[in-house]
């Protein structure tokens, strides 16, 4: 199974599921998830006395969450590639504002949109009548 991020809302979801009296297994195969995974956020609420037949907690399964799994309500820094946005946000912005695409990108495109199209010669049919040219990079 692949990796994916959880919210807050797919962990509540989980925690309906379990609070309503479904084994662990049947809440993972319905939701797309491991049944690891699945036990990994039922075990905060078990530990604190909540389970099936006993209702949500006074405060909600949002707010339980949110206290006992910090890290599902805060963004994730992606290391260096998100540091060096970070440092570039005003520049970005500026950019936006202008709608000037960088210089790369319109050299590339430039480069492959203005390249003239050649037919393939093939020796098959008779029109390669010499060596075979490439359009030169430009």
């Amino acid at each position: 199974m692949a990796r994916r991020s959880l919210r807050v809302a797919d962990v509540v979801e989980v925690l309906e599921h379990w609070a309503a009296g479904r084994p662990l297994r049947a809440i993972a195969e319905s939701l797309g998830l491991d049944r690891h995974t699945v036990r990994k956020y039922v075990t905060p609420a078990r530990e604190s006395g909540f389970g099936p037949g006993a209702g949500p907690p006074p405060e909600g399964w949002a707010a339980f969450v949110a206290r006992v799994c910090p890290e599902l309500g805060r963004a994730r820094k992606n290391g260096a590639a998100w540091d060096e946005l970070a440092s570039r946000h005003d520049e970005i912005a500026e950019r936006l504002k202008v709608n000037r695409p960088s210089t790369v990108w319109v050299s590339r495109c430039a480069a492959t949109i203005h390249r003239p199209a050649t037919r393939p010669r093939s020796i098959m049919d008779g029109s390669a009548s010499g060596p075979i040219r490439r359009p030169a990079k430009r």
